[in-house]
């Protein structure tokens, strides 16, 4: 009998991997996480920080007197 697949995330890599794998594989391997395949989670983008602006020029360059 052929076993159950369920869809799982491989942690071992950067990014991580979308993966399927036997149900037994996630008692295991502690690098496989299970994930809800219908769920729109995993398909929004993460937060990203916002980019850092630099300084004026007038501030950069400050002339002695």
């Amino acid at each position: 009998m052929a076993a159950k697949l369920i869809h799982a995330v491989d942690t071992r890599y950067s990014p991580a991997r979308k993966v399927r794998v036997p149900e037994e594989h996630l008692k295991i391997f502690s690098y496989l996480k299970a994930r809800d395949p219908k769920s729109g989670a995993s398909n929004t983008p993460t937060q990203r920080p916002a980019p850092q602006v630099a300084p004026p020029t007038s501030e950069i360059i400050k002339g002695g007197k």
